[in-house]
């Protein structure tokens, strides 16, 4: 309990200097990452709390963001599907407690059977947690070994370049290929995912909103 300790101090530190960075200046200034929050096992701040999210590209935030969108999808998911749906969703750790909680969701509709692969970083030495840093060869070597693989098996698009090669030079095709599964890529979102499953029907804004945010590489 070593590191979630002392991510709960940390966050109690950082805490204090944004009161004394809001009194003065208006502002919180600094917002501590993503991943201190899960290390402390901790709830994620409020919407709110991020004001207006100004270090979302380091990745600060995109929790907070997807739990905001997954309620948001959440309202308008059917209590029922006419044709069943599989599919197993991979992921990085850092992230992995968020996804399980939407995957939990969605498995509360009828018809749906969905789960939730936990990729560990090999390939960076294991210490990397979060899904933008995630490789063809990690995911495909710990997909073999999942027990109950769906049918179906989403991608985070931000583990690609350009929805195309992967970090370790991999291109999306040729993990398919060697893998011989029906590999898919989603959006990042919650709402581009149950859009993805067909369990929502895509809307004029969802198609143009930005989806790089979400749980966003650090």
């Amino acid at each position: 309990h070593v590191e979630r300790d002392y991510a709960r101090e940390m966050i109690q530190k950082v805490e204090k200097i944004e009161k004394r960075f809001l009194e003065k200046l208006g502002t919180r200034f600094v917002w501590l990452a993503d991943e201190w929050y899960t290390i402390a096992e901790a709830s994620i701040p409020s919407k709110t709390h991020y004001e207006e999210f100004p270090q979302l590209e380091d990745g600060i935030g995109t929790i907070r963001l997807f739990l905001e969108d997954a309620k948001s999808a959440s309202k308008k998911l059917p209590s029922s599907v006419p044709i069943p749906v599989n599919a197993t969703l991979v992921t990085a750790e850092m992230p992995a407690a968020t996804v399980q909680t939407f995957a939990d969701r969605l498995n509360q509709i009828e018809g749906v059977s969905v789960n939730v692969c936990v990729v560990k970083n090999d390939f960076f030495g294991g210490d990397i947690h979060i899904a933008g840093l995630l490789t063809a060869q990690d995911i495909l070597a710990q997909l073999k070994t999942f027990p109950d693989l769906k049918e179906t098996i989403y991608l985070p698009e931000i583990c690609l370049r350009d929805r195309e090669v992967f970090l370790d030079d991999v291109t999306f095709e040729e993990a398919r290929a060697q893998s011989g599964l029906d590999l898919r890529i989603v959006g990042n979102r919650p709402t581009d995912l149950a859009i993805s499953l067909g369990l929502i029907q895509p809307s004029r804004s969802a198609a143009h909103s930005p989806s790089h945010w979400l749980i966003e590489a650090e």
